[in-house]
């Protein structure tokens, strides 16, 4: 499967930003197309952890996965289903 890469300079302090990006169940405060997002574990986010995300607008939805985790550094979420057009995919 291909890969990519984004990477966005954000002009904040690294730890305010991992807050809003580690809360993974709380996706829809910062992103402008997710209405809701329901995590299906028990945790706020961590390995293994998934969440379910609902766009505007009717959209539909897509199925997430965190499939790596570094604290304070990286997060690896995986699309695991939802909109046809993205596929089994990995961000």
């Amino acid at each position: 499967m291909p890969e990519f890469t984004i990477q966005k300079v954000i002009n904040a302090p690294q730890k305010a930003v991992w807050e809003k990006l580690s809360d993974f169940g709380n996706v829809h405060i910062f992103h402008p197309m997710v209405e809701k997002s329901v995590l299906s574990g028990d945790k706020a986010c961590g390995l293994g952890d998934r969440r379910t995300c609902t766009f505007y607008n009717g959209k539909g939805h897509v199925d997430e996965e965190v499939t790596g985790y570094v604290e304070g550094k990286s997060m690896t979420v995986k699309l695991l289903g939802g909109l046809g057009i993205i596929g089994n995919s990995t961000s």
